[in-house]
């Protein structure tokens, strides 16, 4: 599954499955005995971050005395799952994720809502950004950039300049 998130995310969804089983390690035989269809392997990766990302954000939002700090955190640990550039790979025609997927999505959504109304609360998080400009601005800032090295310091750099613009003594207009 690592080797099939790595591999999509930087060639996309019609990366070639022999490089995704020469990454993982594994003969092509063994993919296509898992994963007869490529959109089952892509289907099977997202639902795993996805899921895996629901389960860290309710975790912190559960958990922490710092809702900023927590949002921060998923943030980061979002970019490093490869979070925001795997999410386009499964939208059909209508821009609608599958069912389960839509399911583990909408947990994460609801996770991080919270946390930013709790940050908001305690004064930590500007008004004037919503849940969707957050999401956005960390999808977008994960995505490989064509024709460049994707150093992924370069990505937490980048999105800590975001995090930095999202704290209420940011200057904004």
């Amino acid at each position: 599954m690592a080797a099939a998130r790595e591999v999509f995310v930087e060639r996309g969804p019609a990366a070639p499955l022999d490089e995704i089983a020469r990454r993982a390690g594994v003969g092509n035989a063994t993919l296509y005995r898992h994963f007869r269809e490529r959109q089952s392997l892509l289907h099977a990766v997202l639902l795993s971050v996805v899921g895996r990302m629901a389960d860290q954000v309710e975790r912190a939002a559960a958990e922490s005395t710092d809702a900023f700090a927590a949002l921060e955190r998923f943030l980061h640990d979002a970019v490093d799952e490869r979070l925001g550039p795997l999410c386009g790979l499964l939208l059909d025609k209508g821009g609608q994720f599958p069912a389960e997927l839509s399911s583990q999505y909408a947990r994460v959504e609801a996770a991080v809502g919270r946390l930013m109304d709790d940050a908001r609360r305690d004064g930590r998080i500007r008004a004037d950004v919503d849940l969707q400009d957050v999401l956005t601005a960390m999808s977008l800032l994960a995505r490989p950039v064509p024709g460049s090295d994707h150093h992924i310091a370069d990505v937490h750099r980048r999105l800590q300049l975001l995090i930095d613009g999202l704290r209420v003594s940011a200057p904004h207009g």
